[in-house]
Protein backbone atom coordinates (compact mmCIF):
# COMPACT_ATOMS: atom_id res chain seq x y z
CA UNK A 1 0.00 0.00 0.00
CA UNK A 2 2.03 3.32 -1.10
CA UNK A 3 1.52 6.08 1.71
CA UNK A 4 0.42 9.53 -0.09
CA UNK A 5 1.53 12.00 2.56
CA UNK A 6 -1.47 14.83 2.49
CA UNK A 7 -4.20 12.27 1.26
CA UNK A 8 -5.42 10.97 4.58
CA UNK A 9 -5.49 14.40 5.96
CA UNK A 10 -7.75 15.39 3.36
CA UNK A 11 -10.13 12.93 3.85
CA UNK A 12 -10.25 13.18 7.69
CA UNK A 13 -10.72 17.08 6.98
CA UNK A 14 -13.54 16.04 5.07
CA UNK A 15 -15.36 13.50 7.26
CA UNK A 16 -15.31 15.94 9.54
CA UNK A 17 -16.30 18.76 7.75
CA UNK A 18 -19.77 16.10 6.87
CA UNK A 19 -19.75 15.05 10.40
CA UNK A 20 -19.89 18.78 11.39
CA UNK A 21 -22.59 19.24 8.66
CA UNK A 22 -24.74 16.60 10.16
CA UNK A 23 -24.69 18.17 13.81
CA UNK A 24 -25.48 21.51 12.19
CA UNK A 25 -28.69 20.50 10.59
CA UNK A 26 -29.36 18.28 13.78
CA UNK A 27 -29.03 21.51 15.68
CA UNK A 28 -31.09 23.79 13.33
CA UNK A 29 -33.94 20.81 13.10
CA UNK A 30 -34.17 20.92 16.78
CA UNK A 31 -34.11 24.97 17.06
CA UNK A 32 -36.94 25.17 14.10
CA UNK A 33 -38.79 22.28 16.98
CA UNK A 34 -38.73 24.20 19.86
CA UNK A 35 -39.90 26.71 18.02
CA UNK A 36 -42.89 25.31 16.55
CA UNK A 37 -42.89 24.24 20.25
CA UNK A 38 -44.07 27.79 21.39
CA UNK A 39 -46.82 27.78 18.66
CA UNK A 40 -48.43 24.21 19.64
CA UNK A 41 -49.14 26.28 23.11
CA UNK A 42 -51.85 28.19 21.06
CA UNK A 43 -53.44 25.00 20.65
CA UNK A 44 -53.70 25.57 16.98
CA UNK A 45 -54.59 21.98 15.10
CA UNK A 46 -52.11 22.79 11.89
CA UNK A 47 -49.10 23.33 14.18
CA UNK A 48 -50.32 19.83 16.23
CA UNK A 49 -49.90 18.67 12.73
CA UNK A 50 -46.67 19.92 11.94
CA UNK A 51 -44.87 18.99 15.19
CA UNK A 52 -46.53 15.37 15.40
CA UNK A 53 -44.72 14.87 11.55
CA UNK A 54 -41.05 15.44 11.93
CA UNK A 55 -41.15 13.18 14.94
CA UNK A 56 -43.11 10.88 13.16
CA UNK A 57 -40.18 10.81 10.27
CA UNK A 58 -37.35 11.13 12.96
CA UNK A 59 -38.88 7.71 14.43
CA UNK A 60 -39.51 5.90 11.03
CA UNK A 61 -35.86 7.38 10.23
CA UNK A 62 -33.98 3.99 10.52
CA UNK A 63 -30.55 4.28 12.76
CA UNK A 64 -28.32 2.90 10.14
CA UNK A 65 -28.37 6.48 7.90
CA UNK A 66 -27.04 7.68 10.95
CA UNK A 67 -24.19 5.08 11.24
CA UNK A 68 -22.40 5.50 7.89
CA UNK A 69 -20.76 8.47 8.65
CA UNK A 70 -19.43 6.86 12.18
CA UNK A 71 -18.67 3.63 9.99
CA UNK A 72 -16.40 5.80 7.59
CA UNK A 73 -15.19 7.69 10.29
CA UNK A 74 -13.86 4.52 12.51
CA UNK A 75 -13.23 3.03 8.88
CA UNK A 76 -10.69 6.16 8.28
CA UNK A 77 -9.34 5.72 11.84
CA UNK A 78 -8.44 2.18 11.01
CA UNK A 79 -6.86 2.81 7.66
CA UNK A 80 -5.08 6.20 9.29
CA UNK A 81 -3.55 3.47 12.25
CA UNK A 82 -2.64 0.63 9.33
CA UNK A 83 -1.26 3.25 7.78
CA UNK A 84 1.01 4.28 10.85
CA UNK A 85 1.74 0.76 11.88
CA UNK A 86 3.58 0.23 8.36
CA UNK A 87 4.72 3.42 8.48
CA UNK A 88 6.48 2.47 12.14
CA UNK A 89 7.55 -0.58 10.33
CA UNK A 90 9.37 0.84 7.69
CA UNK A 91 10.65 3.41 9.99
CA UNK A 92 12.60 0.59 11.89
CA UNK A 93 13.62 -1.40 8.41
CA UNK A 94 15.45 2.17 7.37
CA UNK A 95 17.07 2.43 10.87
CA UNK A 96 18.44 -1.09 10.83
CA UNK A 97 19.99 -1.05 7.49
CA UNK A 98 21.19 2.60 8.95
CA UNK A 99 22.75 0.32 11.36
CA UNK A 100 24.11 -2.36 9.30
CA UNK A 101 25.67 0.38 6.63
CA UNK A 102 27.08 1.72 9.91
CA UNK A 103 28.94 -1.07 10.78
CA UNK A 104 29.90 -1.60 7.23
CA UNK A 105 31.62 1.85 6.75
CA UNK A 106 33.25 0.90 10.24
CA UNK A 107 34.52 -2.02 8.72
CA UNK A 108 35.75 -0.43 5.40
CA UNK A 109 37.65 2.30 7.09
CA UNK A 110 39.35 -0.53 9.30
CA UNK A 111 40.08 -1.96 6.05
CA UNK A 112 41.34 1.59 4.27
CA UNK A 113 43.51 1.71 7.82
CA UNK A 114 44.91 -1.51 7.18
CA UNK A 115 45.50 -1.45 3.63
CA UNK A 116 47.14 1.88 4.40
CA UNK A 117 49.75 0.40 6.90
CA UNK A 118 50.25 -2.51 5.08
CA UNK A 119 51.11 0.14 1.19
CA UNK A 120 53.35 2.46 4.07
CA UNK A 121 55.10 -0.74 5.18
CA UNK A 122 55.82 -2.21 1.74
CA UNK A 123 57.01 1.76 0.33
CA UNK A 124 59.45 1.32 3.55
CA UNK A 125 60.24 -2.36 2.35
CA UNK A 126 61.06 -1.27 -0.90
CA UNK A 127 63.15 1.66 0.08
CA UNK A 128 65.04 -0.32 2.35
CA UNK A 129 65.73 -2.99 -0.75
CA UNK A 130 66.74 0.54 -2.93
CA UNK A 131 69.06 1.63 -0.50
CA UNK A 132 70.42 -2.08 0.15
CA UNK A 133 70.72 -1.96 -3.98
CA UNK A 134 72.37 1.51 -4.12
CA UNK A 135 75.19 0.13 -1.60
CA UNK A 136 75.39 -3.13 -3.73
CA UNK A 137 75.85 -1.58 -6.76
CA UNK A 138 78.42 1.28 -5.24
CA UNK A 139 80.38 -1.45 -4.46
CA UNK A 140 81.06 -2.83 -7.90
CA UNK A 141 83.05 -2.25 -10.32
CA UNK A 142 81.73 0.68 -12.86
CA UNK A 143 81.60 -1.68 -15.67
CA UNK A 144 79.58 -4.68 -13.82
CA UNK A 145 77.20 -2.12 -12.15
CA UNK A 146 76.76 -0.59 -15.62
CA UNK A 147 75.75 -3.97 -17.43
CA UNK A 148 73.19 -4.76 -14.53
CA UNK A 149 71.88 -1.55 -14.85
CA UNK A 150 70.88 -1.95 -18.75
CA UNK A 151 69.23 -5.21 -17.32
CA UNK A 152 66.93 -3.49 -14.91
CA UNK A 153 63.36 -1.41 -15.71
CA UNK A 154 64.25 2.33 -15.75
CA UNK A 155 62.52 3.34 -13.09
CA UNK A 156 64.65 1.01 -10.78
CA UNK A 157 67.59 1.74 -12.23
CA UNK A 158 66.85 5.55 -11.73
CA UNK A 159 65.95 4.93 -8.21
CA UNK A 160 69.47 3.11 -7.91
CA UNK A 161 71.32 5.83 -9.41
CA UNK A 162 69.74 8.79 -7.13
CA UNK A 163 70.57 6.98 -4.46
CA UNK A 164 74.32 6.76 -5.08
CA UNK A 165 77.18 9.61 -4.92
CA UNK A 166 77.22 11.94 -7.97
CA UNK A 167 80.90 10.16 -8.70
CA UNK A 168 80.06 6.71 -8.97
CA UNK A 169 76.94 6.98 -10.58
CA UNK A 170 79.05 9.15 -13.44
CA UNK A 171 81.48 6.54 -14.02
CA UNK A 172 78.94 3.16 -14.11
CA UNK A 173 76.90 5.81 -16.63
CA UNK A 174 79.49 6.52 -18.03
CA UNK A 175 79.35 1.98 -19.36
CA UNK A 176 76.09 1.80 -19.97
CA UNK A 177 74.43 1.85 -23.78
CA UNK A 178 74.39 5.86 -25.16
CA UNK A 179 70.74 5.78 -25.78
CA UNK A 180 69.85 4.40 -22.10
CA UNK A 181 72.31 6.83 -20.46
CA UNK A 182 70.37 9.49 -22.36
CA UNK A 183 66.93 8.37 -20.76
CA UNK A 184 68.33 7.73 -17.50
CA UNK A 185 69.97 10.91 -17.06
CA UNK A 186 67.00 12.84 -18.36
CA UNK A 187 65.03 10.84 -15.80
CA UNK A 188 67.30 12.35 -12.94
CA UNK A 189 67.18 15.68 -13.88
CA UNK A 190 63.79 15.29 -13.66
CA UNK A 191 63.11 13.32 -10.54
CA UNK A 192 65.93 16.18 -8.61
CA UNK A 193 64.45 19.38 -10.32
CA UNK A 194 61.98 21.00 -7.86
CA UNK A 195 58.45 21.45 -9.06
CA UNK A 196 57.68 24.71 -11.42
Amino acid sequence: MKWLPFGTNTRVSNLLAAVAFISLSKLTLLAFISTFQSFATSGSPMVETVLSTPAVVYAQTPAAEEQPPDQNLSQEWQNLRLRQEEVQRKEQTLQALERELDAKLNRLQELETRIQTMLDDADALKDKKIKHLVDVYSNMKPKEAAKALEVLEEPVAVKILSGMRGRNAGEILSFVDAEKAARLTEALTRMQMPLQ
